[in-house]
């Protein structure tokens, strides 16, 4: 199975910046047509502008009505959505419970409840005419495969992203629609900063790298790609190794983050 995003209609989240800034700048040079979501209205210009032809709506996902209205406008005039990517999210370094309680459940509002909303929403559009090429690409992460100590609510997300997504391309198998599951490591993007923490050294990627790979293993109709040589390693021993010392690596290791 190959498919081609030229003259695809792609709605991108968190496409202001890092990763979903990326994706719309590889998509807009493969002829997609664009639609952009994010909170910050300047920044998202500022892809729009690098990516002439794109739609930004501007909108926060935290909020549990945005989704409905995403959809609405998105859609509206007839218009309809052939790839969704759910790229926006945001993670917390640190003890749990010394972490602000709003911003951990905005989190859970924002990495499951809004992907799992959209995802609900644009999808029977998509089966309703199943052409090559349609589909869905979550963002989760490669903390998702683990209970990560100092990590704990965005591992948990991603672990439910990894889940979702792979239970649903089971279900679509044969009906023309695929889901994606994205799973990078550090990513040099300004998620380290605004999660509290310091990055990942020397193993990050640039999102060039990561967007090359997701859109590949999108092609290709496959349900998970863990991106990058440490990344693939680290997920295999995760899967292998005991879970109990596999959380106390993880645990110091997200000390030192």
């Amino acid at each position: 199975m190959h498919r081609t995003y030229q003259d695809k209609t792609v709605l991108i989240t968190g496409a202001s910046s890092g990763i979903g800034a990326e994706f719309a700048r590889q998509l807009h040079a493969q002829g997609a047509q664009l639609i952009l979501t994010a909170r910050s209205v300047d920044r998202l210009r500022k892809v729009q502008a690098a990516c002439p032809g794109s739609v930004v709506i501007p909108g926060d996902l935290t909020d549990p009505g945005f989704p409905a209205r995403l959809h609405a406008i998105a859609t509206g005039n007839g218009r309809q959505v052939d790839i969704l990517i759910n790229n926006a999210g945001y993670g917390y370094y640190g003890r749990f419970h010394k972490g602000d309680l709003t911003w951990q459940l905005n989190m859970i509002q924002l990495n499951i409840a809004a992907l799992t909303d959209l995802t609900y929403r644009f999808l029977p559009q998509m089966l309703d005419r199943p052409e090559d090429g349609c589909g869905v690409i979550n963002v989760a992460s490669v903390a998702g495969f683990l209970p990560v100590p100092h990590f704990t609510v965005y591992a948990a997300t991603k672990a439910y992203v990894m889940n979702f997504s792979q239970a649903l391309w089971q279900e679509l198998q044969g009906q023309g629609v695929t889901v994606t599951c994205l799973s990078p490591g550090f990513t040099r993007t300004n998620f380290q900063s605004v999660a509290n923490g310091t990055g990942g050294r020397y193993f990050e990627q640039e999102p060039a790298a990561v967007v090359q790979s997701a859109l590949k293993a999108f092609q290709r109709g496959r349900r998970l790609v863990v991106t990058g040589a440490f990344n693939k390693l680290a997920a295999v021993l995760m899967r292998l190794m005991p879970t109990g010392l596999m959380m106390k690596a993880a645990g110091r290791a997200m000390k030192r983050a």
